[in-house]
């Protein structure tokens, strides 16, 4: 049976977020339920907020950019169920300036808050303005009617936090008194003009003349004014997203980890976080889990106690599949010697599972992925490593 936290969540066309940290095969698993999403006949779209080129890189691509792109998955088994797959890598400058287009009362207003400084430097870098813009686009994705799933692979933990966070944070600033606070005093300085000022508060003038220069303060209440018939519809917004993302019904979260020690506890702690914030947890996947060798201790206690008759272990090593380059001694003490070890990694991850499971919460599925000897470069490969979550799928003509 598949992982059937995935495969009823495609079937019921939920929106697929991926969290975790780098390095964990997140992106990978993230494209590889959206290709199985697509081969059971959905239409998916798999839209990466990280900025790295891990998702192209997985789908075989050379490049993807802010406009959704379809993938050809017409020759894998599947693809007869009539389902489509498309990507796109979220540029955050494109989509700053696709969310103030929505919320600018006409194109005057637009043009004078896309040519602002201090709008460019918000988008650019200052914190928070990124996930909020990220969040969303997300939003606006999981509302196009032209797709049935949308899977979202974030960027690695701590900056998926703030992506989670950023609705609130947004609505905080965007509360009546604080953006009152703001426009109180800027509007009475852009009613006397900044001579004004300068003539009142010389010393004052002075000092943030060197530090920033007046002209940024002059771009700064610009920014406000220029913003301030914006603050409703991006007020509403915040609540929007920040409901779908507490919605099980609409939005499942995922975390994926390694086996190891460091990935499960930051795992655990992102899992604590997000109920903080009152968003359910639907699923884990550990990823690149090392298995139990196929010789069990039993065994491998029995061949030990071969190793000095020669006779025996002749007899034995073809059964063992032993290279026969190599004495039968030398040949089945290496692959003693290899179980072993992989034996105690495999002891040791499960003890991290365990853990995972036991501090991240019982009831939530977990599925495990094992090593694969492969980069997952291709639509093929792509394929395979979905196969350890999902059933084949059948075809529905």
């Amino acid at each position: 049976m598949g992982f059937q936290t995935l495969e009823q969540a495609l079937e019921r066309k939920h929106t697929l977020v991926f969290c975790g940290s780098g390095g964990v095969g997140k992106t990978s698993l993230a494209a590889a339920t959206a290709l199985h999403g697509a081969l059971r006949g959905k239409r998916v779209l798999v839209v990466t907020i990280d900025p790295a080129r891990r998702l192209a890189d997985s789908l075989g691509l050379e490049e993807l950019g802010n406009k959704a792109v379809a993938i050809d998955i017409s020759r894998l088994p599947g693809a007869e169920n009539g389902g489509s797959l498309h990507a796109m890598m979220l540029d955050m400058k494109t989509a700053a300036d696709e969310l103030i287009a929505l919320f600018a009362t006409s194109e005057e207003r637009l043009q004078q808050v896309l040519h602002n400084q201090f709008y460019k430097t918000i988008t650019e870098s200052l914190a928070g303005s990124q996930e909020y813009v990220a969040m969303a686009k997300m939003y606006d994705l999981i509302k196009r009617p032209e797709f049935d799933t949308v899977v979202i692979d974030t960027a690695p933990t701590k900056y998926a936090l703030d992506f989670f966070e950023a609705p609130t944070r947004m609505l905080d600033f965007l509360d009546t008194k604080i953006v009152g606070r703001f426009l109180r005093p800027i509007k009475r300085l852009q009613r006397f003009g900044w001579d004004i000022f300068r003539k009142g508060s010389e010393k004052i003038v002075e000092q943030l003349e060197k530090l920033v220069g007046l002209n940024v303060l002059s771009e700064f209440s610009a920014f406000i004014i220029e913003f301030e018939d914006m603050f409703s519809g991006m007020r509403d917004r915040s609540q929007l997203m920040h409901g779908c993302l507490q919605d099980g019904n609409q939005t499942i979260l995922g975390i994926v980890c390694s086996a190891n020690a460091s990935s499960v506890d930051e795992a655990i702690i992102f899992a604590r976080r997000l109920q903080e914030l009152g968003m359910p947890l639907g699923f884990l996947i550990a990823n690149r889990v090392h298995r139990s060798p196929f010789i069990t201790a039993e065994d491998r206690d029995r061949v030990w106690s071969l190793l000095n008759d020669e006779s025996a272990l002749a007899n034995l090593a073809p059964a063992l599949g032993v290279d026969h380059e190599q004495s039968p001694a030398a040949a089945v003490r290496s692959l003693l010697t290899d179980a072993s070890t992989a034996h105690r990694f495999a002891r040791a991850d499960q003890f991290h599972l365990r853990r995972l499971r036991e501090e991240a919460g019982a009831s939530i599925p977990l599925a495990t992925i094992p090593f694969l000897d492969q980069d997952i470069c291709d639509l093929d490969r792509l394929f395979l490593l979905g196969s350890f979550l999902f059933d084949p799928p059948r075809s529905t003509t």
